[in-house]
């Protein structure tokens, strides 16, 4: 449920009016966990765990399911670009929604990084250095954030290249909180900074080897039986003894997977993320929203 997710709601999933009331309330849903009950069908509990999920999304302009807008509920009822969803055909408080997840628009996001660039030549001015003012040249509309680009202004005002930085690599303005981040070139380049964006910072789930083996694993136990299953899970992670990829196996196909042997698992079968590819923060945004509160 990560394609699209702009941001999980915020609160745990619980959301309010402008009075306070709760009009909304995920966590009703929490029920729909762990491996499935004797009495309920497995595959219709894996189906209800994944629509459980709420948050914040974008529908893609060119998707032929929504065309730019969702349809929901029995009349149709149209909703803008930026659609909150929380069980399958339901409308869930768009007003509170929008209220609670904010996004930034593209001049907020630049007035940010402007604001940080103004900080860092004020502060190389202090310490007497030969202090450049630098200036925003670029912006890139991401799901996630806005990448902001930026060089001197003497190179932006004159195109001569001796003015021209090498190796500073953009910042991100997250386009739900505001939190500022940056990272380097080659991370920008490849873009494998999304991956370490959405885990550590947005803490969304990201697909990895680990998900290709369970689909792979539960489409074997499909076509052939349990124990072809526990035949190839063998095969990929001969560190596992046959007890185990038994036990794996069975609670992979009836709800969840072990955590001690998904976690051997993502060992073998995962690489480790290069911490510099990683994406560090300036602010983040709750820092930025504390500093906005107004005191007292």
């Amino acid at each position: 449920m990560s394609r699209g997710l702009i941001a999980p709601l915020p609160d745990g999933g619980v959301i309010r009016d402008g009075r306070g009331e709760i009009v909304f309330d995920s966590t009703v849903f929490d029920y729909v966990d762990g491996p499935a009950p004797d009495t309920v069908n497995p595959s219709l509990w894996r189906q209800s765990r994944i629509i459980k999920h709420t948050g914040l999304f974008q529908v893609l302009a060119q998707s032929t399911c929504f065309a730019g807008v969702v349809f929901l509920g029995r009349r149709g009822r149209q909703l803008p670009r930026y659609v909150a969803l929380g069980r399958a055909n339901s409308l869930v408080g768009m007003g509170a929604i929008r209220d609670a997840a904010r996004v930034i628009e593209r001049e907020a996001a630049v007035r940010a990084v402007e604001g940080q660039l103004e900080r860092d030549y004020q502060q190389w001015r202090a310490v007497g250095t030969d202090a450049v003012r630098m200036a925003v040249v670029r912006v890139e509309e991401h799901e996630l954030v806005w990448i902001v680009s930026w060089q001197s202004e003497e190179f932006v005002r004159t195109r001569n290249s001796k003015y021209m930085l090498i190796g500073n690599g953009p910042y991100l303005v997250d386009r739900v909180d505001g939190g500022l981040h940056q990272i380097g070139v080659v991370s920008a380049k490849t873009g494998e900074w999304e991956i370490d964006y959405r885990v550590r910072i947005r803490g969304l789930p990201v697909r990895t080897a680990v998900d290709d083996l369970h689909d792979a694993l539960c489409g074997v136990a499909a076509t052939h039986g349990r124990m072809h299953a526990v035949r190839t899970l063998r095969q990929r992670l001969p560190m596992l003894s046959p007890a185990e990829a038994i036990e794996y196996v069975s609670a992979l196909l009836d709800g969840d997977a072990p955590a001690r042997l998904v976690a051997v698992a993502t060992n073998e079968l995962v690489e480790p993320f290069n911490p510099v590819l990683a994406v560090e923060t300036i602010s983040s945004g709750a820092a930025i929203r504390a500093r906005q509160r107004p005191e007292g």
